[in-house]
C-alpha cells in the first residue's frame, strides 16, 4: 500500500498530466434548513417589551455607576465589565476612573484592603492610564514582601494575581 492510499484518497493522471484526486463520499443528507427555513425562525427576545426593558436596566445601571462610595463603583465597574456589558458603558466607566485617578484614589486604597485596590489596579492598566504598582506598597513590610497576614485573603490573592497578568488593550483605550 503507497502512502498517498492511506487516507483513501486515490489519484490519477489524466492525459493532460493533472492530477485529480477522487475522495469517498460520507453519503451526508441533505440539510433541511434551507434559507427560507431559518427566515421564519422568530425571537421573541426582539420585541419591543425586551428593547425597552434592557433600556430601563441601563438607565438604572447608569445611576448605580453614579454611587457616591468609590469602592461601590470600583466593584460595579469590575462586575459590568466581567458580565461583558462594559461595551454599553464606556463613557461612564471612563469618566469614572478619570475622576478617581484625578481626586486620589488613594482613598480607594487604604480603605477596603487588597481586593479592591488589585481590581482598581487592573481596571486602570486595562483602560490604558499609567498607574504604578507603588499603589501595592500600602501591603508590604518593611523588606519589601506582602505581609504575611494576606495570606489568608484568598479573594484579594486572587485578584492580584488577575491584575499581575499582562493586559490585552484595545487600541483606542491607550493614555500615556
Amino acid at each position: 500500500m503507497e502512502k498517498d492510499d492511506v487516507n483513501n484518497v486515490r489519484r490519477s493522471i489524466d492525459n493532460n498530466n493533472s492530477i485529480n484526486v477522487s475522495r469517498r463520499s460520507a453519503h451526508y443528507q441533505p440539510n433541511q434548513w434551507d434559507y427560507n427555513t431559518i427566515q421564519t425562525i422568530t425571537n421573541n427576545f426582539m420585541e419591543e417589551a425586551y428593547g425597552l426593558s434592557a433600556k430601563e436596566l441601563k438607565v438604572e445601571v447608569r445611576a448605580l455607576l453614579t454611587e457616591t462610595d468609590p469602592v461601590v463603583q470600583v466593584k460595579l465597574i469590575d462586575s459590568i465589565e466581567r458580565l461583558g456589558l462594559g461595551y454599553h458603558f464606556v463613557e461612564e466607566i471612563e469618566r469614572l476612573l478619570n475622576n478617581m485617578l484625578i481626586s486620589g484614589y488613594h482613598k480607594v486604597v487604604q480603605k477596603d484592603g487588597l481586593h479592591v485596590t488589585a481590581v482598581l489596579f487592573r481596571l486602570f492598566r486595562q483602560h490604558g492610564f499609567m498607574i504604578s504598582q507603588d499603589i501595592f506598597d500600602h501591603f508590604k513590610d518593611v523588606n519589601g514582601s506582602f505581609k504575611a497576614s494576606l495570606s489568608h485573603d484568598a479573594k484579594g490573592l486572587l485578584s492580584l494575581y488577575q491584575a499581575s497578568s499582562p493586559i490585552k488593550r484595545c487600541p483606542s483605550c491607550t493614555r500615556h
